[in-house]
């Protein structure tokens, strides 16, 4: 799926070997707390947005430029929990996400980037486990809440724009 490589979530579904698993993406977890079910991830800094890039495409050749940096923040993470949860079941994240953090909330971030999310009592949470519920991709802040289609992603690839022939994505 495209928004797969368009779009990071606080981790990132992949595949090896050994079946499926999950990267960093724009968090990096740093630990899951049983007696409070607390997990705590570490926000990467200097993510930035695809919006930070000019992209002109003439014919086969597209240039990619540098323009403002417009970096992830904790509130594009806020954002997105808030769209998940206002489109109710309509998301597929939001029956993962609702099923451990029924509030779509979470505190910080601290002086280290951290924030912390309370997951349910109701189970023994594995970091996969975790990391699954946590692969929701982000959108930006600004984003239009009810949009049907996002570009804006800070994922590995981005969209560059058509010609007659296809898409093309950099």
């Amino acid at each position: 799926k495209l928004d797969e490589v368009s779009f990071d979530g606080l981790f990132n579904i992949s595949a090896n070997a050994s079946g499926v698993t999950y990267e960093d993406g724009l968090g990096e977890f740093m630990g899951y707390d049983p007696k409070t079910t607390t997990v705590k991830i570490r926000l990467k800094p200097n993510k930035k947005w695809h919006s930070s890039w000019n992209v002109a495409m003439e014919k086969e050749k597209v240039t990619i430029t540098d323009k403002a940096a417009i970096e992830f923040t904790v509130k594009d993470l806020r954002f997105t929990l808030d769209r998940i949860k206002s489109l109710g079941s309509i998301s597929p994240d939001y029956i993962l996400v609702s099923q451990a953090v029924p509030d779509f909330n979470f505190s910080g971030p601290d002086e280290n980037g951290e924030i912390t999310f309370q997951f349910l009592k109701d189970r023994e949470w594995g970091e996969s486990d975790i990391k699954e519920i946590l692969s929701f991709k982000i959108i930006p802040e600004d984003s239009q809440m009810d949009a049907p289609v996002y570009n804006n992603g800070t994922g590995p690839y981005m969209y560059a724009g058509e010609n007659e022939k296809d898409n093309k994505i950099f």
